[in-house]
């Protein structure tokens, strides 16, 4: 979890490559996963790194996907990067797809994503 400095601002939380975590993780901060994780993802930015896995949802005002994603993404800006593979449902407010990204599965606009079940 990211803690606040006494400047006001938050150091990212990160999971790193060799970490393996089963359950839901939450942060109020910004968020790396280098790792695997077997479960839901909460926090206000999340970048995916290149190695990692996500298997469950994922929840954030901004997610950068670098590695393997498979579930669903509710977020208001979604990038997916050359070295991407999702599969799931994202449901965002803007979707960025470089060229080299796999992704299969639903895309769909929403207003609201991160209030819609």
């Amino acid at each position: 979890m990211a803690t606040n400095t006494p400047s006001g601002s938050a150091a990212p939380s990160i999971l790193s490559a060799d970490a393996v975590v089963t359950g839901t993780l939450v942060s109020t901060g910004d968020m790396q996963i280098d790792g695997r994780v077997e479960g839901d993802i909460r926090s206000t930015s999340l970048v995916i790194g290149d190695k990692a896995e996500i298997h469950g949802e994922v929840i954030a005002e901004d997610v950068t996907v670098r590695g393997r994603v498979s579930g669903r993404i509710r977020s208001r800006k979604v990038l997916l990067c050359a070295t991407s593979h999702g599969e799931g449902d994202f449901l965002h407010v803007a979707c960025v797809v470089e060229s080299g990204a796999f992704f299969e599965g639903n895309c769909r606009d929403s207003d609201s994503p991160l209030g819609d079940s």
